[in-house]
């Protein structure tokens, strides 16, 4: 059997009333913490463009665009909130794909949902069969995929995508083969678009493109199923080959992407390979009542994967500095926090700011996991020098969000608060959060759209 008649089979067969428990508990977290994440971001700049781009050019109106009085086809609508849910980077990260996977399959969910008129079980169990499929890519391609400079959240998120939409749309197992076969021709995204507008667009296009596969599949445009596997396929072309037994494994044992390794929700809004360090930096400055004249020099050692995240030593502008260490570790010395407050605007202009990213230095370290220096979960050494001659050191190993180090639930809640904050009111905000608890009972997911959309400030 080929990885996509598997993964086809795997999307078509799951069955939400037989999953356990906890695998649904924490799913419905995770579609809540994506879904904060695309309202916090539904009125910045870039998702403003694609608006502009769905009045112009998009088609009938069946699905919308959150936080806005757009309506439009489900493509140019999962477009759209794509690139709202990762603007912020403030979404999760699946560790078997290293992928951001909510932010490609929620607008997915999402649209079709309002459009095909599915209830919030149908809908949460799609959400769930994204990520998993996803996670099962990751297991055979994700690794080196993700090092050769992919983006593995448009990458390899597209095949969750396409699964979600199959099976929302009820496609037979052979018409969703021949959507992965599209979507192998479709996977796309590239790390060096990060810190640009070209982020957050590469998990809107996965959506509306996942969306455009199964559309064209369903009408019985086919592909080839051995496209991933053969000669000149996409793991040949993208990574030179690779195993696909992890993910047969995995589906046979039925691992849950959700429990084994589980999820990682980000408590910072910036890219998880800065996590560690901010978190290590952030207990040096509390448990030493460091200030910014204190500093001499950082020395930060990352694993060597990082490097290619963590592209900008000095950010020049708020969008480098999610991708920049340095700057996420000046705002924690001066301001001893990192909002979404702190990404707001265009340029870096605090000098404080500016001085203090200037005395550190990131490296990449073979040595801080020996054996694997591609775990997402980002081991990362701080060292401080202070002016007055004291060396402070701190290694993390697993940051804050991780499931080995996992949210409280005053910590989730206050995240859902601060997202959705931002662009409904508080009345509307308590309401979203309450319909979000309740998701798998909704008659219609329409309904949870509508709540959103009434509550937009």
């Amino acid at each position: 059997m080929y990885l996509t008649q598997a993964l086809a089979k795997y999307a078509l067969e799951l069955d939400f009333h037989r999953l356990e428990k906890e695998a649904v508990r924490q799913a419905k977290l995770f579609f809540a913490d994506g879904l904060a994440c695309m309202v916090a971001g539904a009125r910045e700049r870039p998702v403003q463009v694609a608006v502009e781009y769905a009045k112009k050019h998009g088609g009938a109106e069946k699905a919308s665009i959150i936080c806005s009085k757009v309506r439009t086809d489900a493509c140019s609508a999962a477009m759209a909130n794509g690139i709202a849910a990762h603007i912020h980077d403030y979404d999760d990260v699946s560790d078997s794909s290293n992928a951001h996977v909510s932010v490609v399959m929620l607008p997915v969910v999402l649209a079709l949902g309002e459009e095909l008129g599915a209830t919030g079980e149908e809908s949460l169990a799609a959400y769930i069969t994204g990520v998993e499929v996803c996670a099962l890519a990751g297991r055979a391609m994700g690794k080196e995929n993700f090092r050769r400079g992919w983006h593995s959240t448009s990458s390899l998120g597209i095949f969750g995508a396409v699964a979600a939409a199959g099976r929302m749309m009820g496609l037979t197992e052979e018409q969703l083969v021949f959507a992965m076969g599209l979507a192998a021709s479709e996977s796309s995204g590239i790390k060096a678009n990060f810190g640009t507008m070209a982020k957050s667009f590469h998990a809107g296009s996965a959506a509306s493109k996942a969306i455009r596969a199964a559309r064209l599949a369903a009408l019985g445009y086919d592909s080839n199923p051995a496209c991933i596997e053969e000669k000149c396929g996409y793991a040949d072309l993208t990574i030179g080959g690779a195993d696909m037994s992890p993910a047969f494994m995995a589906i046979e044992s039925g691992i849950s992407e959700f429990l084994d390794p589980g999820m990682i929700m980000k408590p910072y809004p910036s890219c998880k390979a800065s996590h560690n360090g901010i978190d290590a930096m952030y207990a040096l400055v509390t448990e030493n009542d460091l200030k910014p004249g204190d500093i001499k020099r950082v020395d930060v050692q990352v694993q060597p994967y990082a490097m290619d995240l963590l592209r900008f030593p000095v950010a020049k502008t708020k969008l480098e500095g999610k991708f920049s260490l340095n700057f996420c570790m000046a705002h924690i010395i001066a301001k001893r926090e990192l909002s979404l407050n702190d990404f707001d605007g265009d340029l870096v202009e605090d000098p404080i700011i500016i001085e203090l990213m200037k005395k550190m230095n990131v490296e990449g370290s073979e040595t801080l996991n020996e054996g694997d220096n591609m775990l997402v979960r980002g081991d990362t050494e701080v060292r401080v020098l202070t002016n007055d001659g004291r060396e402070l050191v701190k290694r993390v190993n697993y940051a804050t969000g991780d499931p080995h180090c996992p949210f409280t639930e005053e910590q989730r809640i206050k995240k859902l608060r601060d997202c959705f904050g931002r662009n409904l009111s508080p009345a509307g905000t308590q309401a979203v959060i309450e319909t979000l608890g309740r998701i798998e009972q909704l008659a219609d997911v329409s309904e949870l759209v509508e709540a959103i959309n009434s509550a937009a400030l």
